[in-house]
């Protein structure tokens, strides 16, 4: 009896347009979103970057846990944000909040004058902002230029007057001073952008004007008609000149500026220095057409001397002139000799026109950061390690004897010494200066490392045959050129890396000291078996001091076994399929100065894992080791890798990595079959089983599982390279949706699984019927009858339909095809004029051998016709009366003609 089933009405939705619009647009935000969060997930970082042109990786950053972290920062410019906030917090003045005062109490609170100075504030601009690394040319340019805003700026022409009252702006002295107009030259130039150029311009017509002595030549110490001639001002304006030379050589300002240090110098030289053995410096003031003032005019001051030798030495490196860096020198060993105070500092004043009876003692941090920048500008020319030693201690001094850490401020004159702990903040600003300039020389040393050897790239040494050997220098690019130290403690950290690619393994640490004899270090390593053969050793060589910055460099090299791959491994097929057994051989050779015992291993992770013991590895000879490879039958397919390791022991002296494919021993072509299948019929399955072994035959298992169908097995034979058609019939029970499940095996393995998702349907689908409701009289009654015939042979089916009164009715007979039919069945509702009112109907739908597929019943209301209205019930009362009005209208006409006659 074949089954059927009623198919509930559907109703098609139309989408509107508009929603699908907003779904894809929602749809593209989603994927962007996705793609910048997964773009922002945080992923494992490899620390490694691959040097371009060089086959080595280098580290992002340097293990710097054994050094000191106070060895990591610059100690010239620990304290200058500390400083920097002290005078922005307490030093500004009422009138103007680009402006400073230049001296107060020690925390700032009150001042001593309610004065404010262009030098101080040129030089504050020139210097402590530097801290900032932000602080760039654009930056120093706009100080300059909202400086000339203030009441400071003259009233023509870009120069400063003197200084003016801090809470008003009234001038308080009104003169051009040499040294005010100066300092502007410094703070452009020493920053330099090409846009200042007019301001320089502008600035050095102004110093040749009113300050340039034309008949006597060098530089009034202000615009006054009787001023001096100080030592130190034009001692500045060297400086000043010979910076505008070097930055605008090519121009005839340049020129023109060249021209004005030469002349200064001389006259410097010739009338304001001491000849006299022994004595040789700078005096401090000369009248103004250089005649010699004598007395007290002739003492030799501290910070004069340092400008002079800042510029004796700028002046040497200009124009090569080695007397002057003479006379630097020895001005220097004067110094050092009379005013130094071991491991103190210096002092500031010397007595008389000779050095050795002090006028007054007292130590200013002013005049020693002078000094220190003196001492900087020597290291600069000569690159000798005692000018920046003796900076060094002074900075030292200037830490701990004049360092307020309560103010984070420099003391004007160090209580150390008896003076006060007043705040000055030109003081300040020279230190913050000499720091500046240590700083950039803290970062100028240069540590040089190379293999002895004569090496390109990145050298391979012999594990247990070679020793590494390195020669590692300090230096200095000064301006008599590269100057090499020795004494340095230099550092070595041999590393590998780690196999994940991130970070490194510490092998050993050394460190020595460099020979005096060609100021180098040599180290020589052994190359033992506490390093594996692989590639990527670094050897990270480091110096650092609190003199100098933490310098670093970093050396590759690898470590190989001496043993050498001859040639493709042969027997080796490009792809291994799972189950067969090959014979591949190995040749090494061995470049080894001596022979060699190790033994051989093969692995891979689908391979049959094979070890040989003993083998000696001949000096220059050819040695074959072969395997006999059988890949496992349920070896993972796809990319894999063949490991050849040689070992002494646990020392992996060598690894040859083969990579691999693993393909498919088998396999079969897509399955084809109906996914719906009618109860109790058969479901054909069909498709091709493919060998892939090139020489040998397999069997395999076919099986099919699962609830609707009995289980079936079946064992395969392929030939080699054979691909056999496979046609699977599955009887199939049940309802709804069913899973069969169909494995291909070997050996208990399982190689395929494939889920098949199968519809099972009955023979016979109604999917609707439908009958009116009502009919008329003499009119027929139809019933229709939509179903799917899901049977594969077209087969005859008959609908009836029965009057359930007279049990009579209509058979009508239709040949059902697979899918969607129709049949369709009427009778004539009823004859009898007079009969209407409810009547019972009855269909069936039977297949070919009678057998009831469906039934069921209906009622139609039977209605009056218009035709049987007129013919049954008006036309027979309608002829009577037609003949009654007939006869009476001629009875009339006939009684008329009788009166008519």
């Amino acid at each position: 009896m074949s089954q059927f089933r009623f198919y509930p009405s559907k109703k098609i939705t139309r989408i509107n347009s508009r929603f699908l619009q907003k779904m894809a647009g929602l749809t593209v935000a989603l994927i962007v979103f996705a793609s910048i969060f997964a773009a922002s997930i945080p992923r494992p970082m490899n620390n490694t970057i691959l040097d371009e042109g060089v086959d080595v990786y280098k580290p992002l950053d340097l293990d710097t846990s054994l050094i000191p972290a106070s060895y990591l920062l610059c100690p010239y410019t620990t304290n200058m944000s500390k400083v920097y906030d002290f005078f922005q917090g307490n030093f500004r003045t009422p009138h103007s909040n680009l402006l400073y005062y230049r001296s107060g109490n020690e925390d700032g609170t009150s001042f001593y004058e309610d004065i404010t100075y262009s030098l101080d504030n040129l030089l504050f601009y020139k210097t402590l902002p530097k801290y900032d690394e932000e602080y760039d040319e654009a930056d120093v340019l706009n100080a300059y230029i909202n400086l000339l805003t203030t009441n400071l700026k003259y009233d023509s022409g870009n120069v400063f007057i003197h200084s003016i009252n801090g809470t008003t702006g009234e001038i308080v002295d009104g003169d051009r001073y040499l040294m005010d107009n100066l300092m502007p030259i410094f703070l452009l130039l020493e920053n330099y952008n090409p846009s200042v150029k007019t301001y320089i311009e502008n600035i050095n017509t102004f110093l040749g004007t009113d300050l340039w002595d034309v008949g006597n030549y060098g530089y009034y110490h202000s615009n006054s008609s009787t001023s001096s001639k100080f030592a130190i001002d034009n001692l500045y304006a060297v400086l000043a000149n010979l910076l505008i030379y070097r930055s605008y050589s090519s121009l005839s300002l340049g020129t023109n500026a060249y021209e004005s240090a030469n002349k200064t110098i001389d006259k410097l030289m010739a009338n304001m220095w001491d000849n006299d053995p022994d004595e040789e410096g700078f005096f401090i003031v000369n009248d103004q057409d250089w005649t010699d003032l004598g007395g007290s005019n002739n003492n030799k001051q501290l910070d004069v001397n340092a400008v002079g030798i800042m510029a004796l030495v700028d002046y040497y490196m200009t124009t090569n002139k080695s007397t002057y860096l003479d006379n630097a020198t020895l001005l220097y060993n004067r110094i050092d000799a009379n005013l130094w105070v071991s491991g103190e500092g210096y002092l500031d004043t010397a007595g008389a026109d000779y050095w050795n009876t002090p006028s007054n003692i007292t130590i200013s941090s002013e005049s020693n950061a002078l000094m220190m920048q003196a001492c900087l500008k020597l290291f600069e020319a000569t690159g000798n390690m005692t000018y920046y030693d003796k900076a060094y201690e002074l900075f030292q001094c200037f830490e701990t004897n004049f360092y307020d850490i309560n103010n984070n401020a420099y003391d004007f004159i160090s209580p150390y010494y008896g003076g006060s702990t007043n705040k000055n903040i030109t003081s300040n600003l020279r230190v913050i200066e000499a720091n500046l300039k240590a700083s950039d020389i803290y970062y100028s040393f240069d540590l040089e490392a190379n293999y002895d050897e004569d090496l390109e790239g990145v050298p391979n040494f012999i594990l247990e045959e070679d020793a590494m050997n390195i020669t590692s220098r300090l230096s200095y690019q000064a301006y008599q050129g590269k100057i090499y130290y020795s004494n340095i403690p230099i550092n070595y950290t041999i590393r590998e890396s780690n196999d994940n690619g991130i970070g490194w393994t510490v092998i050993n640490e050394t460190s020595g000291i460099t020979n005096d004899l060609n100021k180098s270090h040599e180290l020589s390593y052994e190359i033992t078996e506490s390093m594996p053969v692989k590639e990527n050793y670094s050897v990270l060589i480091y110096v650092y001091s609190e003199k100098y910055v933490l310098e670093t460099t970093e050396l590759f090299f690898d470590v190989s076994s001496g043993l050498v791959v001859v040639g493709s491994i042969t027997g080796l097929e490009e792809i291994l399929y799972q189950g067969p057994t090959l014979n591949v051989t190995i040749a090494i050779n061995n470049t080894r100065r001596n022979d060699i015992i190790l033994n051989t291993t093969l692995n891979s992770v689908n391979i049959e894992n094979q070890s040989i013991s003993n083998i000696l590895f001949s000096t220059s000879n050819l040695t074959y080791i072969s395997f006999n490879l059988t890949t496992n039958d349920n070896a993972a397919l796809g990319d894999d890798d063949l490991i050849f390791q040689f070992k002494k022991g646990s020392v992996l002296y060598f690894e040859k990595l083969v990579p691999i494919t693993i393909g498919d021993s088998f396999k079969y072509s897509p399955l084809i079959y109906s996914m719906k299948v009618v109860n109790g019929e058969s479901l054909y399955i069909a498709f091709n089983l493919i060998n892939y072994l090139p020489k040998d035959p397999q069997s395999i298992n076919l099986s099919f599982s699962g609830n609707s169908i009995d289980p079936f097995l079946e064992e395969i034979t392929l030939t080699a390279l054979e691909s056999k058609p496979i046609n699977v019939q599955l009887n199939v029970t049940g309802a709804d949706t069913e899973y069969i499940v169909m494995n291909l095996s070997k050996n208990d393995v399982v190689y395929y699984t494939e889920t098949l998702e199968i519809k099972i349907v009955p023979l016979i689908e109604i999917v609707s019927w439908s009958a009116p409701s009502s009919t008329p009289q003499w009119e027929h009654s139809r019933i229709i009858l939509r179903l799917v015939y899901n049977g594969n042979n077209p087969e005859r089916y008959s609908l009836s339909l029965i009057d359930q009164n007279t049990d009579q009715g209509v058979v009508i007979t239709k040949l059902l095809t697979k899918g969607e039919n129709k049949i369709e069945a009427s009778m004539v509702s009823t004859l009898n004029p007079y009969e209407y009112g409810v009547k019972s109907y009855r269909f069936e739908l039977k297949d070919s051998e009678g057998n009831i597929i469906t039934s069921n019943f209906f009622e139609v209301t039977i209605e009056l016709s218009m035709t049987a209205l007129f013919l049954c019930y008006i036309l027979p009362i309608s002829i009577p009366i037609a003949l009654i009005l007939i006869y009476k209208n001629k009875e009339l006409k006939n009684k008329l003609l009788r009166r008519s006659k």
